[in-house]
C-alpha cells in the first residue's frame, strides 16, 4: 500500500479547523476512515467511492486525494493516481507522501526522471523517509544507473534496516553490475527479515544461476514457487537452469507451466521452449545414432573373433545377452560367467577375466584385458582383438 501513516492524523486536523463545521467535519472523517478500511481489504472500488465522498465534503483536505490516488494506483489506473497526487500536492500543507506516491505512479508509467524528482521532492520535505530512497533507487536502476541506485538503497537501509525491500532491490542492483556474491548476500539478509517474499528467493536464484550453482538456484526457485504458485517467471527462469542442466523434460514442462500461467506474455517463454525441445531431439536421436554405432562396432568385431576363434553362431553377437553368452564362450568360460558380466560392479572384474582369455585366444597379451579400464583406449580393444594378426587356438566350447 502507498504511504498513509500520517493520512488520519492529517485529514482530522483539517475536518476540525475553524473553517469547518463539525458535522461535515464529522461526516467527511466516517467517510475517510471507511475509504482507507476498504483500501485495506482491496476493495477499491468501494474505497474510491469513500473517498470521493469525504472529498465532496471536505475538498480543500490535500490527504483524501492522495489516499483515493492510492486506490487508482492499486487498480493500476496511473493517469487518475497521477491526478490525485498532484491535486494533494497542489493544495496545503507540504506533505512528503504525495511526492513519494506519484513518483511510485511514474515509475509504474515508465516515466522515470519524473518519477526521480518526485522521490528527490519527497526527501527534501521529509529527509528521514527510508522508502523514498527506495523508490528512488529503484527508477535509478530502471535507467541502468546502478552505482546511483546502489547509493540510495544503502542510504534507505541506514534509515530503517528492517526495510527488506531495501535489500532486496539492492541485491538486484548488485545482480545486475555481476557482483554476484554481494547480490547473494543482500538476497538473503532480504529473506532472512521478510522469509515469505518469494521475490527475493527468485532474484537469489537468479544470482546462483548465472554463477553456475544450478543446485542452490533450484532449490531457491522451488521455494519461491512454494509461497508463489503463481508467478510465471519463476517458472521460466527455473526451466532457464533446467535447460542450461540439459533437463530438458523439466524445462518443457516449466515453460509450459509459466505460458499457462501468463499467456498474454508468452513470447520469453516460446522461443526457450522450442529450444528445449529441439535439443531434447537432438539429444535423443544422438543418442539412439551412437547407441546404433557402437553396437554395430562391438557386433563386427565379437562375430570376427568368433570367426577367426573357430566358435559356432558367430550371429549371435548381434543379439543383445546372446552376445555376453558368445564372448563368454569364446574365453572357454561356463555359462554363469554371462551372469557375473550383468552385476554391477562384480562384472568390472569379469570383463577383464573374460577379455584376458579372449586375447588369450587369439595370443595376444592378455594384460590388454586392463586396457578395457582406460577411457576412450577401451573402444579400441574389441578392433585389436578382431582384426590384429594372430593364429587362434581352438574354441573349446
Amino acid at each position: 500500500m502507498r504511504t498513509m501513516w500520517i493520512a488520519v492524523v492529517i485529514f482530522v486536523a483539517g475536518c476540525m479547523s475553524a473553517s469547518s463545521p463539525g458535522h461535515a467535519g464529522n461526516a467527511a472523517l466516517l467517510h475517510f476512515n471507511r475509504g482507507n478500511a476498504y483500501c485495506e481489504k482491496k476493495q477499491f472500488d468501494r474505497a474510491i467511492v469513500e473517498f470521493d465522498q469525504a472529498i465532496a465534503l471536505r475538498p480543500e483536505v490535500p490527504v483524501a486525494y492522495n489516499n483515493r490516488g492510492n486506490a487508482y494506483f492499486e487498480k493500476g489506473d496511473y493517469d487518475r493516481a497521477i491526478a490525485d497526487y498532484s491535486k494533494a500536492i497542489a493544495l496545503p500543507p507540504a506533505l512528503a507522501d504525495p511526492y513519494f506516491n506519484r513518483g511510485d505512479a511514474y515509475r509504474a508509467k515508465l516515466q522515470h526522471d519524473r518519477a526521480i524528482a518526485d522521490y528527490s521532492k519527497a526527501i527534501a520535505l521529509r529527509p528521514g523517509l527510508a522508502v523514498a530512497y527506495n523508490g528512488r533507487g529503484s527508477a535509478y536502476s530502471d535507467k541502468k544507473q546502478y552505482d546511483r541506485a546502489i547509493a540510495d538503497f544503502g542510504k534507505a537501509i541506514a534509515l530503517s534496516p528492517g526495510l527488506a525491500v531495501a535489500y532486496n532491490n539492492r541485491g538486484s542492483a548488485y545482480l545486475d553490475k555481476k557482483q554476484y556474491d554481494r547480490a547473494i548476500a543482500d538476497f538473503g539478509k532480504a529473506i532472512a527479515l521478510q522469509p515469505a517474499d518469494a521475490s527475493a528467493y527468485n532474484n537469489r536464484g537468479n544470482a546462483y544461476g548465472a554463477k553456475l550453482d544450478y543446485d542452490r538456484a533450484i532449490a531457491d526457485y522451488d521455494k519461491a514457487i512454494a509461497l508463489n504458485p503463481d508467478d510465471a517467471r519463476v517458472y521460466g527462469n527455473r526451466g532457464d537452469v533446467y535447460l542450461d542442466q540439459s533437463s530438458y523434460g523439466r524445462a518443457i514442462a516449466d515453460y509450459d507451466r509459466a505460458i499457462a500461467l501468463n499467456p498474454k506474455d508468452v513470447t520469453p517463454y516460446i522461443a526457450k521452449r522450442a529450444r528445449a525441445v529441439a535439443q531434447r531431439c537432438v539429444f535423443i536421436c544422438g543418442t539412439l545414432l551412437l547407441c546404433a554405432v557402437l553396437h554395430i562396432y562391438l557386433a563386427l568385431t565379437l562375430a570376427t573373433i568368433a570367426r577367426k576363434t573357430d566358435t559356432p553362431k558367430a550371429w549371435r553377437a548381434w543379439v543383445p545377452i546372446l552376445n555376453l553368452w558368445l564372448l563368454v564362450q569364446i574365453a572357454g568360460k561356463g555359462k554363469w560367467w554371462v551372469l557375473l558380466l550383468l552385476v554391477p560392479i562384480a562384472n568390472i572384474v569379469a570383463i577383464i577375466i573374460v577379455t584376458s582369455a579372449v586375447a588369450k585366444r587369439r595370443s595376444k597379451p592378455s594384460w590388454w584385458a586392463f586396457l578395457l579400464l582406460v577411457p576412450v583406449v577401451n573402444l579400441l580393444v574389441p578392433c585389436m582383438l578382431a582384426y590384429g594378426g594372430a593364429k587362434a587356438t581352438a574354441s573349446k566350447g
